[in-house]
């Protein structure tokens, strides 16, 4: 970088517009800085347009390779969700049936030990068998180990109510606002400030 501009950026760094000979000096420092940023824009574009039209280039065989390895890993782990779920909803169905089977032994050994006037806490009674889900982790061909985990995913459902609640949960779309701003439709509102800001052109 030039050592006039960065004296230039430290002087402007510490100037303070007070009297108007501050306000001149002020002018003459932005018009000069502008300059420099602008021939470092060119500096830019002719050292690091064609790196980077050849990183474009080059990179192009790769993306496609990796972009359909993502979607095949997609599809993937879609097919064995899919699977793992139905799984899991069979097991949780047999394991109900089995648990109710043993509640009504357990209730036909309560009652008999009840008739008999046995003590009923001295009754053994049966534990139902786990029903064994899809393993939470898999050995793979590579020798790798695939472990499943689950994850709560939470989508808004009704945005309105959401907002009402957490008003701060939601971020301003800024290039929307300032769009609708041009149109007019905000001018005059309670709940928007309009102020003016000063913008600085250079004609040589």
């Amino acid at each position: 970088m030039d050592s006039k501009a960065i004296a230039l950026l430290e002087t402007a760094s510490t100037l303070t517009v007070k009297v108007a000979a501050d306000r001149k000096k002020a002018a003459d420092l932005w018009d000069a800085i502008r300059a420099f940023r602008k021939q470092e824009e060119a500096n830019k574009e002719t050292t690091c347009r064609p790196l980077k039209a050849a990183w474009d280039a080059a990179k192009v065989p790769f993306d496609e390779f990796i972009k359909k390895c993502e979607a095949a890993e997609k599809k993937m782990q879609a097919a064995m969700s899919e699977w793992d779920r139905e799984q899991d909803r069979l097991a949780r169905i047999e394991q109900a049936k089995i648990q109710a089977k043993v509640d009504a032994e357990n209730a036909k050994k309560l009652e008999k030990a009840e008739a008999k006037g046995k003590d009923v806490s001295e009754v053994v009674l049966k534990v139902a068998p786990v029903v064994q889900a899809p393993p939470k982790s898999i050995e793979t061909q590579a020798g790798t180990t695939q472990s499943r985990t689950v994850k709560k995913v939470y989508e808004p459902k009704d945005l309105a109510s959401l907002m009402k609640a957490f008003p701060n949960l939601f971020d301003l779309n800024m290039p929307r606002f300032n769009a609708l701003a041009k149109t007019g439709m905000l001018d005059g509102r309670a709940d928007v400030t309009i102020r003016e800001e000063y913008i600085y052109t250079q004609r040589s």
